[in-house]
C-alpha cells in the first residue's frame, strides 16, 4: 500500500506535491533526493491490480460527470469527466492520477498541434521542447512494448478502437518516431 490515512499526516512538510500522476511524482521524487521532506495529496483511491473496470458498464459505475450546472457520480470515481462549452478534459482520479487511464501511453505531440498560433512563439519553434520530452521520455522510461513481449489484452484492445474509429494502433519509439501498423 502506497497511501495512508489522511491522519498520519505530519504537522509540516518542505514541499507539498499537489497530484500524484506523471507530473506531481516528478516533482515529488527530485524534491524527495535534494534532501526535502515532501508529501503527496491526491484525492480518489490507491487502486491496485484488479480494482479496475473490465466492462462498459463498470466503466460508466467508475465515472464521474461534471458539467457547469450539475455534477454525477462519486467524487472518488475513477474516470472524472469534465464537460464545458470550449473544452471537454477526461482525468483520472486516484493515487496515480491521469496515468491510471491513459493505457501507459506516453506520446509527444504531433508537430501541427505545436504550431498554433494559440502557443507561445518560443513553442511553436519546430523542435523547441525535444530535449524536455527526453528528459520526460528519460524520467518515465517510456519506450515501445516490445514485439517480443507476451500479449496484452489491453494493446489489442487499443488497436481493435483504433480500426473502430476508422484510424489504426501506432506503437512509437520515443525519439525516434518509428510507426508501425498494427491494426
Amino acid at each position: 500500500m502506497l497511501s495512508s490515512p489522511g491522519g498520519k499526516l505530519e504537522p509540516f512538510y518542505d514541499v507539498v506535491v499537489i497530484g500524484s500522476g506523471y507530473g506531481g511524482a516528478i516533482a515529488a521524487s527530485r524534491f524527495a533526493r535534494a534532501g526535502q521532506s515532501v508529501c503527496v495529496l491526491e484525492r480518489g483511491l490507491e487502486r491496485h491490480p484488479g480494482d479496475f473496470p473490465d466492462t462498459l458498464f463498470g466503466g460508466l459505475r467508475h465515472t464521474q460527470i461534471t458539467t457547469r450546472k450539475r455534477r454525477f457520480g462519486r467524487a472518488s470515481a475513477l474516470f472524472d469527466l469534465r464537460l464545458d462549452d470550449e473544452v471537454n478534459v477526461l482525468v483520472g482520479c486516484g493515487l496515480g492520477g491521469t496515468s491510471l487511464i491513459n493505457a501507459n501511453v506516453a506520446l509527444r505531440p504531433r508537430p501541427e498541434v505545436l504550431l498554433d498560433d494559440r502557443w507561445p512563439a518560443a513553442i511553436r519553434t519546430p523542435g523547441a521542447l525535444d530535449p524536455y520530452f527526453e528528459r520526460a521520455e528519460e524520467w518515465l522510461g517510456a519506450g515501445p512494448y516490445p514485439d517480443n513481449a507476451p500479449d496484452l489484452p489491453k494493446l489489442r484492445t487499443l488497436g481493435d478502437v483504433a480500426v473502430a474509429l476508422g484510424g489504426h494502433l501506432e506503437r512509437e519509439a520515443p525519439g525516434e518516431r518509428v510507426h508501425r501498423r498494427l491494426g
